[in-house]
């Protein structure tokens, strides 16, 4: 009987921790434009691999550091002479070459070594380059979070977009339903025919797929926010934030925006980065001609004995230290040919950024020319959804006072629609360029 009850009550818990668990699950979490781009800066699949790259460069700079350090090696071995060594010499007397048996049955040395490099020109030149890729690394890195921040941006206003496109089409359902009304009660005290009675009900069955759709659209938007995001697509998430152009954005004159552009670009900055890293391999292989200098010590312990006790082996010690110079005379001109090579890899890496300064400024210059273009649509579709809207409510006065007729409310009411629908693509056509202008300029990223 207890131990029923003990069942019982663990199984009570268990289902109230599942509820609860649900509950926090099921929750919709508030998501604003800032909170998105941080959990993609956390979770993207490309951010998180440059930043891997990022720490891969990192290990690249110890690792060639470590080649100017002195290293440190400890080696031991132990001989069991199943049969002891043998040399042969000539016996003097006789001039007969005699067999001479050497060593003992058993030994054993060990040996520290210390080697610490002088001079080495190639060594120096990789630590030198391994900061570049360290540099460059980081540059990409700042040009992936600064991708990654465009594309959160435009999906998290293309999601804004639909919400605000749905809540456009749920207005003008509902206003639809309200005319059908009104028509209902006229068609009821006989004002109107009954095929104006009918066509007020086809022109709200019309729309109320397209909310439907809408409301599609929207969940999709959303969807693809968390997948840019880097979230599960089963976490529920509320967007937070209002769907309205930025017009504090002040745009600089177009000669500074390009100058930002080439100054500022990640991207180009990498590329820059990649040049002087060019540019060193070709140090790198031109030291090859020159010599390299070691210093190096050793320390030696040995021991023989005919029986493998250890109070019975004979040993010795020994050390020494000295230079060590090494100098290439002749490879077969393969060092000379890889400096060809790296000279040749410059020249290209050069010819490159020069074409990418050349793309960014043609980029930016476009962007500048549909800034312009877009910001002055939307304020032209601000002032045109004022005068339809007017336009609405003048043919609904003149319904009302039977002056007007049903095609007159049909037409300003899809009007209004559209207008507002193109106001609200305008509106995310500017800030979607404000966003790419300000990525062109550097101004995104982790440093933003």
């Amino acid at each position: 009987m207890v131990r029923n009850q003990r069942t019982v009550r663990f199984l009570k818990y268990v289902l109230l921790g599942l509820a609860s668990w649900s509950v926090v699950w099921g929750k919709q979490e508030k998501i604003t434009l800032q909170q998105a781009i941080q959990l993609a800066l956390k979770h993207n699949p490309k951010v998180v691999a440059a930043r891997l790259e990022l720490r891969k460069a990192d290990a690249q700079v110890r690792e060639a550091f470590g080649t100017a350090l002195p290293s440190v090696s400890l080696s031991g071995q132990y001989s069991w002479n199943v049969e002891r060594p043998v040399f042969f010499f000539p016996d003097f007397r006789t001039g007969e070459i005699r067999p001479i048996t050497v060593g003992s049955e058993h030994s054993f040395v060990t040996r520290l070594q210390l080697t610490q490099t002088l001079f080495n020109a190639t060594a120096f030149t990789v630590v030198q380059n391994s900061y570049l890729y360290a540099q460059a690394a980081e540059q990409q890195y700042q040009q992936t979070l600064s991708d990654v921040t465009v594309e959160v941006t435009q999906a998290f206003y293309q999601a804004l977009l639909a919400r605000e496109m749905e809540k456009v089409l749920e207005s003008s359902y509902r206003r639809m339903q309200e005319f059908a009304r009104q028509v209902s009660v006229l068609y009821q005290e006989g004002l109107v025919s009954e095929y104006e009675h009918l066509r007020a009900q086809v022109a709200v069955d019309v729309i109320e797929p397209q909310v439907r759709e809408a409301r599609q659209r929207y969940e999709d938007a959303v969807a693809r926010l968390k997948l840019v995001m880097g979230v599960p697509v089963t976490k529920s998430i509320e967007l937070s934030g209002n769907f309205a152009v930025d017009t504090t954005f002040h745009l600089p004159p177009e000669a500074e925006v390009l100058a930002r552009v080439v100054e500022h670009h990640y991207g180009l900055q990498a590329m820059r980065t990649q040049m002087e890293i060019a540019d060193k391999v070709v140090d790198l292989y031109q030291s090859e001609f020159l010599p390299m200098l070691f210093l190096f010590g050793q320390y030696t312990y040995q021991g023989q004995s005919d029986v493998f006790r250890l109070n019975a082996f004979q040993t010795a010690k020994s050390a020494a230290v000295g230079l060590q110079l090494s100098f290439s005379l002749f490879n077969g001109f393969q060092s000379t040919a890889r400096v060809q090579q790296a000279r040749l890899d410059y020249q290209k890496l050069e010819t490159m950024v020069k074409q990418t300064e050349d793309a960014l400024r043609m980029q930016a210059r476009s962007l500048l020319h549909r800034y312009t273009i877009a910001l002055n649509k939307w304020r032209a579709q601000q002032k045109t959804l004022q005068t339809a809207q007017k336009g609405y409510q003048i043919a609904q006065v003149r319904y009302r006072e039977g002056v007007g007729t049903q095609l007159e409310v049909f037409d300003a009411e899809s009007n209004v629609r559209q207008v507002q629908l193109q106001e609200l693509q305008a509106a995310y056509k500017v800030i979607s360029i404000q966003t790419q202008l300000r990525a062109l300029m550097g101004e995104l990223g982790q440093k933003q």
